[in-house]
């Protein structure tokens, strides 16, 4: 065997345990020692065939290599082994094949091809936290935490090991800066990026805003950081230009597209949408956007003005890239295609994981939303900017010869049928919004026999048949277009754009809304792994329906698109844990072996907050509720002088709210914001003013909001937040776990309901300075079973005060 990685009695060893499992298929994992260039430690760690693998690779890091044999004695790699090599390569671990005797091997990644990681200093890491380090010396009143330090050092080994790890660490402990030091150290020795993932826009201002640009003065190299944007954020030059120099009659459109001129000209500018003062209606934001389908890229006469390219160039430049949660999963599934906005990368640190699985439901699914085709339709036929305007105006420079030809596909063809688009796509929206009729819900489960015994079910089938009969053949009238204009253009003898690019853009999107239709319509085949339901929305003074489907669990997805990706994966949030348990979440996210961290708040919670839930308060579910307890709770309010935040679960219960306490306030001087009432950035603003006034919030304000010092001084949580049982995603995971004999009230329910609790509970203390009540209204926490569960999901030595806070003293 020439093959000199294997030793006498390595292949000795593997001999044995191939001969062991009867000349069947073992997986060894060796260690590859770089000096004497030979592999050391091989060990047998799994028998069977290639399914066998994935077991393995979560114990592996770089410098290990995997080793398994081909019984057929035939080592080149099957298109599974090449799956898992390429896997397996990019965290830095090599693949060999070899035959039952040892006698041949295959190197399909060599282990010495591979880059040797520069380990992270532990020690000298730690220097930064301790009294005398570069952090004690540039922050004011700064003090050592050790549950900072574990963090730290938890997150180091994690590096060190591309390992996995979890971590709680309660509000204050100093997470940030525990993960951002490590992630910048090992960025800077490796020449690699780090990805940071946020859920909230909050969390990544104050990463990109304060924690790295204060870290940017005190460590000792230079670095990079960048907040990553989606594409459709960047306005394209090119669609801006073209715009201004049409003549048409849309005063809207030339006043928008004249002030996002006069804005391109400031030093600053970089050309996103959040960089605008003037708010800009999505339908006309789609006028500007940057879109990926329609890019001309090198062929753009403005190449050098794209800001969405300087903003990539800037990302490619980057040591560490700020991205949420949604741009990172849908970067994960277009990865390695051209539409993929973030570089390779291998090391991976979600902050707010406990968002990370419902931000994968919502976008594991495929709708179908009626105005969105509506506004396809619209953009094809009377946009400025549509190719098939331009070319019936002779607007590019199209042969003669074949224009009348040309014209007559669009006149004769392309517009009849996206003018019977529109009129099928109006008449499904209504066949939808028949189900929705006798439904008090804006949600409707489609169940396997939910619309068996209705009416309209047959029309519905219908237009939904013809309608997808449609949009294919026209998507292919496109090609046709296409192809006609392609063979007719001369791109070379126009300083115009191509319009190639934009019909064929349109012609893959009316294919995409087809077989978003087509996969909505027959929802019966797809219900094992799916949901499916119909929303009620509003839009533009018209009821509109929305079909949307989402899997039912997103673990494997997960595992596909980023965690299987990645060598190293660190995930925190201040509310991971339920009952001490990291097991609801690593269900969640079909993660198995991963380090496991819980570290509580520093704060002292004993003497900076007091928990109150009066005894002789009514049922939650009581009619007249918010009267019983508008006495006491107002003269709280009152005492409080305003500052206080009231978390709801429900609109209508914050609206009935409103409705019975607006008086009695407003008497008080007390001003009521409410969510829904104005933007949320707007409301906080006004919340920090210090003037008497409350703030009610749903939904978003559980989690995300930071208010401290005395601006909020009183948190008060009307109930407790449960996911509404009726909400199809919610039904259809119940439904699954009661089919496989488990109770979906404790596997997730409750756990679901104690991470919101959790949530909502940390909105209050934010600093070592504040103190404030947390003022608990819903008494199921004193007469249920479970109640206990979420008084001891709190931090410790809070004690409970069954009244109401008591003033008078």
């Amino acid at each position: 065997m020439e093959n000199k990685l294997f030793t006498e009695d390595t292949i000795e060893y593997m001999r044995d345990q191939i001969d062991a499992a009867r000349g069947q298929e073992v997986f060894f994992q060796g260690v590859y020692d770089g000096k004497q260039e030979v592999l050391t430690s091989i060990k047998a760690v799994s028998r069977g065939n290639e399914s066998m693998a994935p077991a393995i690779i979560s114990n592996l890091k770089p410098g290990d290599v995997v080793i398994h044999n081909h019984p057929s004695a035939d080592l080149r790699p099957s298109p599974a082994d090449i799956r898992i090599a390429s896997k397996l390569g990019n965290k830095g671990i090599g693949f060999i094949i070899i035959n039952n005797g040892v006698t041949d091997s295959y190197i399909v990644v060599s282990p010495d091809s591979i880059d040797e990681l520069e380990l992270l200093d532990k020690e000298e890491i730690i220097k930064y936290f301790k009294p005398g380090g570069q952090l004690a010396n540039s922050l004011e009143n700064y003090q050592e935490r050790e549950e900072q330090i574990e963090v730290l050092k938890e997150i180091i080994e994690t590096f060190n090991n591309n390992g996995k790890l979890m971590v709680e660490a309660g509000t204050g402990t100093g997470k940030s800066f525990a993960y951002l030091i490590p992630a910048l150290i090992w960025s800077h020795q490796n020449n690699v990026p780090v990805i940071i993932s946020t859920n909230t826009i909050n969390l990544q201002q104050q990463l990109i805003n304060k924690d790295l640009v204060f870290l940017k003065e005190i460590m000792p190299f230079d670095f990079k950081a960048t907040l990553v944007k989606g594409r459709s954020n960047y306005i394209c030059y090119r669609k801006l230009k073209n715009i201004l120099k049409r003549n048409d009659n849309n005063s809207e459109l030339k006043n928008v597209a004249q002030y996002i001129d006069d804005q391109t000209n400031k030093e600053n500018f970089d050309g996103s949408k959040s960089d605008l003062t003037l708010k800009i209606d999505n339908n006309l934001w789609s006028e500007f956007a940057s879109e990926s389908d329609m890019c001309l890229n090198s062929a753009c006469p403005y190449l050098k003005k794209c800001y969405f390219q300087r903003a990539r160039k800037s990302i490619y430049q980057s040591d560490i890239l700020v991205v949420n949660h949604h741009l990172l999963l849908a970067d994960g599934i277009l990865k390695n295609k051209a539409y993929s906005v973030l570089p390779d990368y291998q090391e991976l640190i979600i902050d707010e994981a406990h968002n990370l699985s419902e931000v994968a439901t919502k976008i594991s699914g495929q709708d179908f939303y009626p105005p969105a085709l509506n506004n396809l339709i619209n953009r094809i036929m009377n946009s400025t900017h549509s190719p098939l305007i331009r070319i019936r105006k002779n607007e590019y420079n199209i042969h003669p010869n074949d224009r009348q030809q040309i014209i007559d596909i669009i006149d004769q063809e392309l517009f009849p049928n996206l003018n019977k688009i529109e009129e099928l796509n109006r008449q499904y929206n209504f066949e939808l919004g028949s189900f929705m009729k006798k439904e008090s819900s804006r949600k409707l489960r489609l169940k396997e026999n939910t619309l068996k015994n209705n009416d309209n079910i047959e029309d519905w089938k219908d237009y939904g048949d013809r309608l997808i009969s449609l949009l294919k053949k026209t998507a292919y009238k496109f090609e046709n277009l296409f192809d006609l204009v392609e063979s007719n253009f001369d791109i070379k003898s126009t300083a115009e754009e191509n319009p190639l690019i934009e019909i064929n853009a349109y012609l893959s999107r009316l294919n995409e809304m087809a077989d978003a239709l087509e996969v909505n319509l027959n929802y019966m085949d797809h219900l094992d792994e799916y949901v499916f339901w119909i929303e009620k929305s509003f839009n533009r003074g018209s009821n509109n329906y929305i079909q949307r489907n989402a899997r039912l669990e997103v673990n494997e997805f997960l595992n596909e698109v980023i965690f299987d990706k990645v060598a190293t994966n660190i995930m925190t949030s201040a509310t991971l844990a339920v009952n001490e348990s990291f097991d609801y979440f690593k269900k969640k996210l079909g993660l198995n072996k991963t380090g496991e961290l819980i570290v509580e708040s520093p704060f002292d919670y004993k003497n900076q907050i007091g928990i109150y839930l009066p005894e002789d308060i009514p049922s939650v579910y009581d009619d007249d509720f918010l009267n019983t307890i508008s006495d006491d709770l107002i003269e709280y309010i009152d005492k409080k002088a305003g500052r206080t935040l009231i978390l709801f679960t429900s609109y209508k219960m914050l609206n009935q709210f409103k409705e019975i306490y607006r008086g009695p306030l407003k008497a008080l001087n007390i001003n009521i914001l409410a969510q829904g009432d104005l933007p949320r950035h707007v409301i906080l603003r006004r919340l920090k003013n210090k003037k008497r006034q409350i703030l009610l919030g749903t939904s978003s304000f559980w989690e995300g909001i930071d208010v401290p010092g005395e601006s909020l001084a009183g948190l008060v949580i009307m109930k407790l937040p449960f996911e509404v049982p009726t909400d199809p995603i919610v039904a259809a995971r119940n439904d699954k776990i009661r089919e496989s004999g488990g109770n979906p009230f404790w596997e997730e329910s409750l756990p679901a309901a104690i991470i919101k609790f959790k949530q909502g509970f940390g909105r209050l203390i934010r600093s070592k300075k504040d103190k404030g009540e947390i003022i608990l209204l819903d008494r199921r926490i004193l007469d249920k079973s479970y109640g206990s569960r979420f008084i001891k999901s709190l931090p410790k030595n809070c004690k409970l005060n069954k009244n109401w806070p008591d003033f008078k003293s």
